[in-house]
């Protein structure tokens, strides 16, 4: 009888061991969103001059930031192109965070490209509006969403003519 008892409670620890070891186990992460990139280019027309920004639409973490690619192309200019551009979060009633704000210079015939680093506000999950300002000449505005739920309302995005 002793020697059937043994094996028998041998098998139980097993199991509860084995139980035990999956529950102790972490969670599973949430699925990630798998990214989903765009270009957005603008011509300014007769100017033959052009700017645009690319990156990922989904994909962006609250508090954690991203990268974009800034173009601007003066490859048809005449001469320099010189200005002032600013980069912004928007949400449909405004600006929620000045991302960037620089001066340019692009001989003619050339094409440069910077990186611009986007810190997406914390606690915050739904899209938001990345925008270019050109003032007095254009502005390009590309939806991101923020978290793991790409559906809802986006925009619209208010019209912004000049950098604050």
């Amino acid at each position: 009888m002793r020697m059937k008892t043994i094996p028998a409670c041998l098998a139980v620890l097993a199991v509860v061991s084995a139980l035990l070891l999956m529950g102790c186990q972490e969670a599973a992460a949430p699925p990630e969103t798998p990214p989903d990139t765009f270009t957005t280019t603008w011509n300014l027309g007769e100017e033959e001059r052009a700017f645009g920004i690319s990156g990922d639409r989904t994909g962006h973490k609250a508090g954690v930031p991203s990268e974009f690619e800034l173009m601007l192309d003066n490859l048809q200019g005449d001469g320099s192109w010189q200005g002032e551009y600013c980069v912004l979060l928007l949400d449909r009633y405004g600006v929620v965070e000045k991302v960037a704000h620089r001066q340019y210079d692009v001989p003619a015939g050339l094409k440069t490209s910077e990186t611009i680093t986007v810190h997406f506000p914390e606690d915050f999950e739904g899209p938001l509006g990345l925008c270019v300002v050109v003032p007095e000449r254009a502005s390009v505005v590309s939806t991101l969403w923020v978290g793991t739920d790409n559906t809802g309302d986006a925009g619209p995005w208010p019209n912004i003519a000049t950098c604050p």
